[in-house]
């Protein structure tokens, strides 16, 4: 019989599209599994699954599904309906603001991706502003632990109300990625009759992702004579992301969703990689390009690669489209050079996801 239990409630894992917390979410029971703790057991509570085997039953990890389907089994954890843990439970660790209602004994830990709702200069739906709002204030009650992957949202957190003490500060693991797929990403391409230098970016589109900036920035370029291809790679979000706009003849080529080695295929084979949201809580896509080689434009609000020294990595005014397309077209003039760059920096971005999975236990008191 187990010594400890980990409750972890990754609801994130159910939609068709997991996103970055989903992305989180695998990484972290990933690591678990590779760490092996002893005497310590996994499980993943989550809703209904779609059928026999279900997707999220994994090696090392014992699965608790609700009788509830995905949507109800959602509102009931945002009310505080559904609960997690109890007797013989050490932590409950949820991957998402709606984190549900958890029983003493336990340790309640969150993680908190980003406050960027609270943002005056991000453009958020009054509805989605209402909800997150009173999701936050839900958690500063309820949890004893905050989990964050970057400083800046950590400080935000403490500003918010959480105990300084409570908060951790924990950067994503960056060997997630399957090994690219080249077969797949230049079929891809080749359909869709892409040639020459691209522009790849990975986002979805809503309007915090500032992908009409970055495509201004491309237009730029392209009136300048400079020979480019924009590709956007991700799931439509909300409101209006600039995506049904004529872009002054420069090609753009959305591709929507595409499976990660196909995706990991296209970060190989693009010339840069583009990403200049007006706020971010941390930013995986772009430590996902470096991670394989692949020159990065980056806002100076995205915490990830703060790190990292151009030409690999050129940080950008995100509110300026002259500034992206200045450090855009600089890659694109010497694109070996910005990769020899990220490759003598490869190393300040190699972090496991075991490494995660111990500083989170770390962080709970159970670590060993």
């Amino acid at each position: 019989m187990a010594e400890r239990r980990l409750v972890i409630a990754a609801e994130q894992l159910r939609r068709r599209v997991p996103g970055g917390l989903g992305t989180y979410a695998t990484g972290l029971l990933n690591g678990l599994v590779d760490l092996a703790p002893h005497g310590l057991e996994v499980v993943v509570a989550a809703s209904r699954g779609p059928g026999d085997p279900d997707p999220l039953a994994r090696r090392g990890v014992t699965l608790e599904c609700s009788v509830l389907p995905a949507k109800p089994y959602q509102v009931l954890c945002d009310l505080g309906v559904v609960g997690f843990g109890g007797p013989g439970v050490d932590v409950v660790h949820t991957t998402a603001l709606g984190m549900g209602r958890v029983r003493g004994p336990s340790v309640a830990s969150i993680l908190v991706a980003d406050l960027s709702w609270r943002d005056s200069g991000v453009t958020t739906g009054s509805r989605a502003k209402r909800w997150h709002e009173r999701a936050l204030h839900r958690a500063l009650r309820r949890a004893d632990r905050f989990i964050v992957l970057s400083e800046p949202v950590a400080e935000a957190l403490r500003a918010a109300g959480a105990p300084r003490e409570a908060v951790a500060v924990i950067p994503c693991g960056t060997d997630h990625l399957p090994a690219p797929d080249l077969d797949a990403a230049r079929m891809l391409l080749e359909e869709h009759e892409v040639e020459g230098p691209t522009v790849l970016c990975a986002a979805t589109a809503e309007p915090r992702k500032n992908l009409r900036r970055l495509l201004e920035a491309c237009q730029q370029l392209f009136g300048e004579g400079r020979s480019l291809t924009v590709v956007l790679v991700g799931p439509q979000g909300w409101g209006d992301a600039g995506l049904n706009e004529a872009h002054g003849g420069v090609r753009v080529v959305h591709l929507g969703f595409v499976e990660p080695g196909t995706l990991a295929g296209l970060m190989v084979e693009a010339t840069v990689f583009g990403y200049v949201p007006v706020t971010e809580g941390y930013g995986l896509p772009p430590v996902e390009a470096l991670s394989l080689g692949t020159p990065v434009v980056c806002s100076t609000t995205t915490p990830s690669v703060a790190h990292l020294a151009a030409p690999g990595v050129r940080r950008v005014d995100p509110r300026r489209p002259s500034d992206i397309a200045a450090a855009l077209d600089a890659v694109l003039a010497d694109p070996s050079g910005a990769r020899r760059s990220v490759e003598a920096q490869r190393g300040d971005l190699e972090q496991t996801w075991a490494q995660v999975a111990q500083q989170h236990l770390d962080a709970w008191g159970i670590g060993g």
